[in-house]
This record gives structure tokens, sequence and C-alpha cells, in this order.
């Protein structure tokens, strides 16, 4: 009997904690960032520079790795990582469904924005600004129109979001190994996703850690 108390306490435990991480009002928002973001995602056919992702995805990771990479050290343009991504999600899903194989990891990294924002917004203003912020972000037309879009660009969002959460945490507890880990992985994958905004990112946490220091 004890051990079935135990139990039933641990799970109460568990479900606290979700909760406590993701509110009903959060989880409400999430789900209309999904829905706004999958909507019609394969009603138009591939455009510009979403046919240049397709070209590239099909072919195999090691290729695309280093033809991506080799282009992005030269021309400080897109890296290999959305590349990898998109390769995998062609592997899953086919060819036959190619726009939405293409544009899915635009999506799911768009949804993941809105817990991301959620949180840096609420542990630096509190939780409404956090409700607030997440909500104006699912519902932001130039985020939307991005999410369906075959390119780097909502990966972007998410890891320099995630890189300034991170930042953030390891910030309030110097301490923290796993935050100042984290936001090396983080920062890392943003660079390999594209130079140019992970960089002004990096330059506008420098700032901020800056100015951390000096009122220290």
């Amino acid at each position: 009997m004890a051990h079935v108390l135990n139990r039933r306490t641990h799970r109460t435990d568990v479900v606290r904690s979700i909760r406590r991480v993701f509110p009903a009002p959060l989880i409400a928002i999430i789900l209309l960032a999904f829905a706004l973001r999958a909507y019609h995602l394969d009603f138009k056919g591939l455009w510009g520079d979403e046919i240049w992702t397709a070209e590239l995805s099909v072919q195999p990771a090691r290729s695309i790795f280093s033809q991506s990479l080799d282009l992005m050290l030269a021309n400080v343009i897109a890296g290999p990582f959305h590349f990898l991504v998109a390769h995998v999600a062609l592997d899953v899903l086919g060819l036959d469904h190619t726009e939405i194989a293409l544009r899915l990891p635009s999506v799911v990294a768009s949804v993941l924005v809105v817990p991301a924002v959620y949180a840096l917004a609420r542990r630096v203003w509190g939780r409404l600004a956090g409700l607030i912020a997440a909500l104006l972000l699912a519902v932001s037309p130039f985020q939307v129109w991005y999410a369906q879009e075959a390119r780097y660009y909502a990966w972007t969002t998410l890891l320099s979001t995630l890189s300034c959460l991170l930042l953030v945490c390891a910030l309030a507890r110097p301490r923290a190994r796993l935050a100042w880990l984290g936001f090396v992985g983080v920062t890392a994958l943003n660079l390999y996703n594209h130079t140019m905004p992970a960089f002004i990112v990096l330059g506008a946490q420098a700032c901020c850690a800056g100015l951390c220091a000096f009122e220290a």
C-alpha cells in the first residue's frame, strides 16, 4: 500500500511540475501557434531559395555538410545545420511529400520558439509578460510566414532565443555548468545554421554580459 501511495505522490509531483513549466494558457498558445503554422503547409509549391534547399537536402549528409560549409565560409550564407535537418525530414516523410517534408522542420522550430520566448520573458519580467510575449509571437504574421518556408529563418529565431535564455540562466548562476554548456552548444548550432545573425546575437550577448559584469 505504501508503495502505491508513493507512486501516486510521485505522479502528482510530476504533473504539478509539468503544469508549473507549461501552464494551461501556454499550452493553448502553443497549440494555436502550431495550427496557424501547419495550415495549408503544402498549399504552394516550392519557390526560389526553397528549390535550392531541396536540391541540397536530397544529397548525402556528408556532401551536404561539406558543400554548405564551404559556401558558408566563402560567402557568409546559410550553413549545413538546416539542410541536414531537412535531409532527415525528407528521409522520414519521403519525396512524395517534398513540400511538407522540407517545411515541417521550420514549423517545428517556430512552434518551439513560443515556449522558449515564454521562458525567457518570464525569467526576466515575470509570468504575465511571458504569456503576452508567447501570444504575440504565436500570432505574428511574419513568424507564421517564415515558419512555412523551407529556409533557415525559424531555426535562427529558435536557436538565438535559446542561446539568450541559457545565457541569462548562466549569468544568474555562474557556477551552473549545465547552463554554460547548453549556451555554448546552442550558440555553435546557431553559427552552423547561419553565421551572420548568429554573430549579431553574440555581439548583443557580449554587451549584456559586459554590463552585468560592470554592475557586479
